[in-house]
Protein backbone atom coordinates (compact mmCIF):
# COMPACT_ATOMS: atom_id res chain seq x y z
CA UNK A 1 0.00 0.00 0.00
CA UNK A 2 1.56 3.52 -1.01
CA UNK A 3 1.97 6.67 1.53
CA UNK A 4 -1.07 8.11 -0.65
CA UNK A 5 -3.34 5.36 0.13
CA UNK A 6 -2.20 5.29 3.60
CA UNK A 7 -2.60 9.34 4.24
CA UNK A 8 -6.35 8.31 2.71
CA UNK A 9 -6.82 5.58 5.56
CA UNK A 10 -5.56 7.80 8.21
CA UNK A 11 -8.33 10.75 6.92
CA UNK A 12 -10.72 7.96 7.53
CA UNK A 13 -8.83 7.94 11.32
CA UNK A 14 -9.70 11.21 11.41
CA UNK A 15 -13.68 11.76 10.72
CA UNK A 16 -14.26 8.62 12.54
CA UNK A 17 -12.57 10.85 15.59
CA UNK A 18 -14.31 13.60 14.58
CA UNK A 19 -17.88 12.33 14.24
CA UNK A 20 -16.61 10.33 18.20
CA UNK A 21 -16.45 13.26 19.42
CA UNK A 22 -19.39 15.45 18.41
CA UNK A 23 -21.47 12.52 19.45
CA UNK A 24 -19.09 12.29 22.78
CA UNK A 25 -21.86 14.37 24.97
CA UNK A 26 -24.64 12.39 23.70
CA UNK A 27 -23.55 8.96 23.05
CA UNK A 28 -20.62 7.73 25.13
CA UNK A 29 -21.40 4.60 24.29
CA UNK A 30 -21.11 5.04 20.69
CA UNK A 31 -18.42 7.26 20.82
CA UNK A 32 -16.68 4.81 22.32
CA UNK A 33 -17.42 2.42 19.48
CA UNK A 34 -16.30 4.70 16.52
CA UNK A 35 -13.02 4.90 18.10
CA UNK A 36 -12.36 1.52 18.55
CA UNK A 37 -13.02 1.26 14.81
CA UNK A 38 -10.89 3.65 14.42
CA UNK A 39 -8.08 2.14 15.71
CA UNK A 40 -8.73 -1.41 14.46
CA UNK A 41 -8.73 0.64 11.11
CA UNK A 42 -4.62 1.42 11.64
CA UNK A 43 -4.10 -2.43 12.74
CA UNK A 44 -6.34 -3.86 10.00
CA UNK A 45 -4.58 -1.74 7.38
CA UNK A 46 -1.16 -2.22 8.52
CA UNK A 47 -0.58 1.65 9.29
CA UNK A 48 2.59 2.87 11.34
CA UNK A 49 1.65 5.38 13.93
CA UNK A 50 4.75 6.55 13.94
CA UNK A 51 3.41 8.24 10.46
CA UNK A 52 0.39 9.60 12.09
CA UNK A 53 1.56 12.44 14.63
CA UNK A 54 -1.15 13.44 16.76
CA UNK A 55 -4.20 12.03 18.46
CA UNK A 56 -7.61 11.52 17.40
CA UNK A 57 -9.27 13.97 14.95
CA UNK A 58 -6.10 16.04 15.29
CA UNK A 59 -3.44 13.30 13.85
CA UNK A 60 -2.38 14.20 10.28
CA UNK A 61 -0.75 11.42 8.35
CA UNK A 62 3.58 12.60 7.79
CA UNK A 63 3.78 11.91 4.17
CA UNK A 64 7.56 13.39 3.99
CA UNK A 65 8.52 10.83 6.62
CA UNK A 66 6.53 7.72 5.14
CA UNK A 67 7.98 8.15 1.79
CA UNK A 68 11.60 8.48 3.03
CA UNK A 69 10.81 5.36 4.82
CA UNK A 70 10.26 3.58 1.78
CA UNK A 71 12.75 4.67 -0.18
CA UNK A 72 15.25 3.77 2.79
CA UNK A 73 13.71 0.64 2.35
CA UNK A 74 14.28 0.20 -0.92
CA UNK A 75 18.18 1.26 -0.71
CA UNK A 76 18.46 -1.72 1.88
CA UNK A 77 16.93 -4.33 -0.15
CA UNK A 78 18.21 -3.10 -3.77
CA UNK A 79 21.09 -4.95 -5.02
CA UNK A 80 24.21 -2.43 -5.35
CA UNK A 81 25.70 -2.03 -8.80
CA UNK A 82 28.80 -3.59 -8.74
CA UNK A 83 27.36 -6.88 -7.39
CA UNK A 84 27.70 -8.72 -10.49
CA UNK A 85 31.19 -8.11 -10.69
CA UNK A 86 32.07 -9.39 -7.20
CA UNK A 87 30.00 -12.49 -7.50
CA UNK A 88 31.68 -13.29 -10.36
CA UNK A 89 34.83 -12.86 -9.27
CA UNK A 90 33.96 -14.64 -6.09
CA UNK A 91 33.20 -17.40 -8.28
CA UNK A 92 35.98 -17.32 -9.83
CA UNK A 93 37.81 -17.31 -6.93
CA UNK A 94 36.36 -20.80 -5.60
CA UNK A 95 36.59 -22.42 -9.12
CA UNK A 96 40.03 -21.98 -8.70
CA UNK A 97 40.09 -23.63 -5.70
CA UNK A 98 38.31 -26.03 -6.20
CA UNK A 99 40.62 -26.81 -9.45
CA UNK A 100 43.73 -26.99 -7.25
CA UNK A 101 41.99 -29.43 -4.77
CA UNK A 102 41.55 -31.57 -7.59
CA UNK A 103 44.74 -31.57 -8.64
CA UNK A 104 45.81 -32.48 -5.48
CA UNK A 105 43.34 -35.61 -5.65
CA UNK A 106 45.02 -36.43 -8.48
CA UNK A 107 48.02 -36.28 -6.97
CA UNK A 108 47.65 -38.66 -4.09
CA UNK A 109 46.31 -41.10 -6.78
CA UNK A 110 49.66 -40.48 -8.40
CA UNK A 111 51.03 -41.30 -4.90
CA UNK A 112 48.99 -44.39 -4.50
CA UNK A 113 50.42 -45.72 -8.02
CA UNK A 114 54.13 -45.27 -6.18
CA UNK A 115 53.17 -46.99 -3.41
CA UNK A 116 51.74 -49.85 -5.57
CA UNK A 117 55.26 -50.36 -7.69
CA UNK A 118 56.79 -49.78 -4.33
CA UNK A 119 55.37 -53.26 -3.98
CA UNK A 120 56.61 -54.79 -7.30
CA UNK A 121 60.10 -53.31 -7.09
CA UNK A 122 63.22 -55.08 -5.74
CA UNK A 123 64.09 -54.21 -1.80
CA UNK A 124 66.59 -52.18 -2.30
CA UNK A 125 64.38 -49.58 -4.47
CA UNK A 126 61.29 -50.47 -2.16
CA UNK A 127 62.39 -48.13 0.47
CA UNK A 128 63.36 -45.35 -1.36
CA UNK A 129 59.96 -44.97 -3.40
CA UNK A 130 58.47 -45.28 0.41
CA UNK A 131 60.06 -42.39 1.91
CA UNK A 132 59.51 -40.09 -1.37
CA UNK A 133 55.63 -41.49 -1.65
CA UNK A 134 55.58 -40.30 2.01
CA UNK A 135 57.04 -37.38 1.79
CA UNK A 136 54.86 -36.38 -1.32
CA UNK A 137 51.93 -37.44 0.94
CA UNK A 138 52.57 -34.93 3.25
CA UNK A 139 53.16 -32.28 0.93
CA UNK A 140 49.82 -32.80 -0.77
CA UNK A 141 47.87 -32.54 2.47
CA UNK A 142 49.47 -29.91 3.70
CA UNK A 143 48.55 -28.11 0.39
CA UNK A 144 44.92 -29.33 0.35
CA UNK A 145 44.52 -27.81 4.32
CA UNK A 146 46.40 -24.69 2.73
CA UNK A 147 44.26 -24.28 0.00
CA UNK A 148 41.13 -25.24 1.98
CA UNK A 149 41.45 -22.90 4.36
CA UNK A 150 42.53 -20.01 3.01
CA UNK A 151 40.37 -17.39 2.84
CA UNK A 152 38.68 -16.08 -0.69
Amino acid sequence: MSSRSKGGQAVQYRTLHAQADAIEAVDPDEARILRDLADGLLIDQYIDRRYLPGAGAAAKWDYEMSEAAVVRGHEIFTVPGDQPVRTARRADALHDRVGHLTLTVVGTLGIVLLLTVARLVAPRWRDRLLRVALGGYGLLTALALWLSLAPI
